[in-house]
């Protein structure tokens, strides 16, 4: 129920673990599973292009191949995990583990999983293992997003607006309000 590679454990709460939802290391045979998630998590902006379907399936494995070379080649510390259920893949979940702060990548899940508490489960999970480590969670996210809405909740704050993301941060210290007020 861990991944224990980095500083301290990715120690799932009572209530994943109830609903058998776990995280394992990402795998070649899990790729394919990463590009429909990602094509799904993508759907409604790729229906709004008109695009024929091969195209937007081109533009999916493009665009998720860049993304996963840009978080190789800027957060080497990276923990690439595929989030399950029953064994199952349902989501994935990247999550830089610097010394200063945890990074998260990226957090989806497939349409099914989504709305179910199983993202913000996952995230007290991160939340938990930074107090652990005695650093912040920081992501960006886009506005008005239903994931934007899952760390309102959670407790994390804006601290730099960039376009239509928001940089957030988390910590357990609650820092956070001073850099929240610097950023408005």
């Amino acid at each position: 129920m861990t991944i224990a590679s980095w500083s301290g454990t990715l120690s799932m709460t009572k209530s994943l673990r109830r609903a058998r939802v776990d995280v394992r290391r990402e795998s070649e045979q899990d790729l394919a599973f990463v590009e429909r998630l990602y094509a799904s998590v993508r759907a409604e902006e790729l229906r709004a292009t008109g695009w024929p379907e091969d195209a937007q399936l081109a533009f999916v494995r493009q665009q998720l191949a860049l993304q996963r070379e840009h978080y190789r080649n800027h957060f080497p510390a990276t923990e690439f995990m595929i989030v399950t259920r029953r064994s199952a893949p349902i989501g994935r979940l990247y999550l830089s583990l610097g010394q200063a702060e945890y990074r998260v990548l990226d957090l989806s899940l497939v349409a099914e999983s989504r709305g179910r508490g199983i993202g913000g489960e996952l995230v007290r999970t991160i939340q938990a293992a930074a107090t652990r480590a005695g650093c912040p969670v920081t992501l960006h996210v886009e506005r008005g997003s239903r994931a934007r809405r899952l760390y309102d909740r959670a407790g994390f704050l804006v601290i730099r607006a960039n376009g239509a993301y928001d940089l957030m941060r988390w910590s357990a210290g609650g820092d956070d309000k001073r850099l929240h007020a610097l950023a408005l």
